[in-house]
């Protein structure tokens, strides 16, 4: 006989046994042996009782069984009641069963059952054969002595019974997270795994499509993708039912798309992005873009915490509870390539893989910001943005200054007078109120809590140059600013030469790209449209003024947390951090999140990220605070756990 000691942990057995109410004791012993099928939801319980031991009743089993772990194998059982009788015969072999409806929810089938062949037709207790009836005692009689279990001596075993049943494969799962082993699985594989895979992943130059529109011919991303392929088939191996695969649609980005199987009808939908952002100039000696550098903690490179991370956290999550037996629902990863250039791919990838993502109770999202390093920062809301080109010419051709200046006006003055039509040239607010909203009175209480707890840190983390300081000195303001308030950023410039090769000349024309961030609940292209309007109507002087290529994206404000999920983030936060989690919205666009939230309304939302102060996403000096990625990577799979729990 087999023992499968990790088949079935106590805690199940106990939960599956402690919900009747029948009289068996400490003279039954109980273990558990895969069924023939090797399915992983079906097991035997094997059943012995002492020999003479009166609680044997075939018809009825009633009593009660007392569950107390003898080793890792064997048990004794308890509470367990039969509540209807049927017999069940097989030929050859005297095979009487009961059919028993267990309260907790499960049915088995209670069989007592003899390798002796009587020759004689199948037999049912009670049944008349002959002149007389089958009793209960014959069939005790009947039944060979079963000498291997482990708790009794040879031969003092004289009753034997099988319970084959096939089990909701919860049952088989644990509910209580050890959270030394889970440091343990995390750290060893952030440290032997992730870390390395990351190096890898940092030297490959796979710039998203909006700056590098031959993505496809350079080959970049997919040497990217083909990257985080291997290593998460590698570790999906291990996992019953798992899948992967690389979606490609005709002239888009790819997307990696993972299904792993669990536990009831709920979906964990979990994402990220492998797309990175340009390389951008001033990284120190010796680092750079494509070069990955390991120090103090900190992985160095472009794209390691903006967000290539996310695919190898979400997985080890997930890995971790398989390595406790911590029961999870069904979990679907989706890692997509197109997220730096406003995710224009993605929603086709929705609509292709709409069936098989389902409808998910839970989204994860790994690509957002922490304020500190401290703590888990849950994201609360995520501004919107329109973009676009602005471009203003006065001339055909350059022109001498000295002869043109006073006559010809300069298109860099026109454009500064377009953009105080948008933007208060001494205090930097947005003009028109088409493009506020209202803040929520929660996240301004957030935004106050969010200052309390980051301190002057909300604005030192930025590298100010000697004497230079924030736009104002309340905390408070600087928070709601940067997440619910329009900003706007001129964040490239084109028509003006290098000054070393600056000659006398008026310039022909203008060109500058910009940036307006919207506040959460404002629809992105709306703004676009009225940005559009705003710039190009009454153009001063004549001139010729174009907006162009204007992008746009939707903000998202996070639904209020459902209580259970609540208590799960303040849980994994302190087991993970040692600290009470902490709330604030972030600056950035993330259009998958106002995708979904539009989509799944009722879906519920944890998103966080390892981009914490200094760690300086997009810019030069990009960095991974490895720590703060492994302690993620614990309160996730303590969520996921949770998830599934509260169900």
């Amino acid at each position: 006989m087999r023992h499968n000691s990790a088949a079935v942990p106590l805690e199940a057995l106990r939960h599956f046994l402690t919900k009747g109410g029948a009289e068996f004791d400490e003279n039954v012993a109980v273990y558990w042996d895969r069924a023939p099928d090797a399915s992983p939801a079906k097991f035997v319980l094997k059943v012995f009782w002492k020999l003479g031991h009166p609680s044997f009743r075939l018809r009825t089993l009633r009593g009660k069984f007392r569950l107390a772990p003898f080793d890792q194998k064997v048990y004794a059982i308890r509470h367990v009641q039969v509540l209807h009788p049927a017999l069940f015969e097989r030929p050859g072999f005297l095979l009487p069963r009961i059919w028993a409806a267990f309260p907790c929810g499960f049915a088995a089938a209670i069989a007592a059952s003899s390798p002796r062949e009587t020759g004689q037709a199948p037999v049912a207790i009670g049944e008349k054969r002959g002149d007389a009836r089958v009793s209960r005692r014959k069939v005790a009689d009947m039944i060979a002595v079963t000498s291997d279990c482990p708790l009794f001596r040879p031969r003092t075993v004289a009753t034997a019974a099988e319970i084959r049943f096939s089990l909701p494969s919860s049952a088989l799962w644990s509910t209580k997270m050890d959270s030394g082993r889970l440091k343990s699985f995390v750290e060893a594989m952030w440290d032997e795994a992730i870390v390395p895979s990351l190096v890898e992943y940092i030297r490959i130059p796979n710039k998203s499509p909006a700056f590098d529109p031959e993505w496809e011919a350079h080959g970049h991303m997919r040497d990217a993708v083909a990257l985080l392929e291997r290593w998460a088939r590698e570790k999906l191996a291990g996992l019953e039912g798992a899948s992967l695969e690389v979606v490609r649609l005709d002239g888009r980005t790819p997307v990696i798309f993972i299904d792993i199987p669990g536990e009831g009808r709920d979906t964990i939908l979990l994402y990220g992005h492998l797309d990175k952002q340009p390389e951008m100039m001033g990284w120190t000696d010796g680092a750079g873009p494509w070069i990955p550098v390991l120090k103090d903690d900190k992985l160095y490179g472009r794209g390691g915490a903006d967000d290539g991370y996310a695919m190898f956290a979400a997985l080890s999550a997930i890995l971790a509870l398989h390595a406790q037996n911590i029961a999870h629902a069904r979990c679907v990863v989706l890692i997509e390539a197109c997220e730096e250039s406003g995710s224009y791919d993605l929603p086709f990838y929705v609509d292709h893989l709409a069936s098989r993502i389902g409808d998910p109770s839970l989204v994860i999202c790994l690509d957002s910001g922490c304020g500190d390093y401290e703590r888990l920062w849950l994201t609360t809301s995520l501004r919107g943005m329109a973009s676009g080109t602005l471009t203003i010419r006065m001339l055909e051709e350059g022109v001498h200054s000295g002869d043109a200046s006073g006559v010809v006006p300069s298109s860099f003055r026109i454009l500064n007078q377009l953009l105080a039509r948008l933007e208060d040239q001494a205090t930097g607010s947005i003009v028109p109120s088409e493009f506020y909203a209202q803040i929520p009175p929660a996240r301004s209480e957030q935004a106050k809590e969010a200052a309390r707890v980051l301190g002057k840190s909300l604005y030192t983390k930025f590298p100010f140059a000697h004497g230079a300081g924030p736009v104002c000195d309340d905390l408070s303001e600087l928070v709601l600013n940067r997440t619910w308030r329009p900003q706007l950023a001129v964040i490239g410039i084109d028509g003006l030469p290098a000054p070393g090769n600056a000659g006398n000349v008026m310039l022909p024309f203008t060109t500058a790209k910009l940036s307006l961030r919207l506040p959460p609940t404002l629809e992105g292209a709306k703004a676009a449209e009225r940005l559009k309007t705003l710039f190009e109507d009454s153009p001063p002087y004549g001139s010729t003024v174009e907006f162009s290529g204007n992008d746009s994206a939707t903000g998202w404000n996070a639904p209020a947390l459902a209580p259970w999920l609540e208590k799960s983030v303040n849980r994994a936060s302190r087991d993970a951090f040692g600290r009470d989690p902490a709330y604030m919205g972030e600056g950035g666009t993330i259009p998958f999140m106002a995708m979904l939230g539009e989509k799944f309304p009722q879906t519920q939302f944890v998103v966080t990220g390892v981009l914490g102060p200094h760690s300086n996403a997009h810019g030069p000096n990009e960095f991974l605070h490895i720590p703060t990625g492994k302690r993620v990577t614990m309160a996730i799979a303590g969520i996921i756990a949770d998830q599934f729990a509260s169900r």
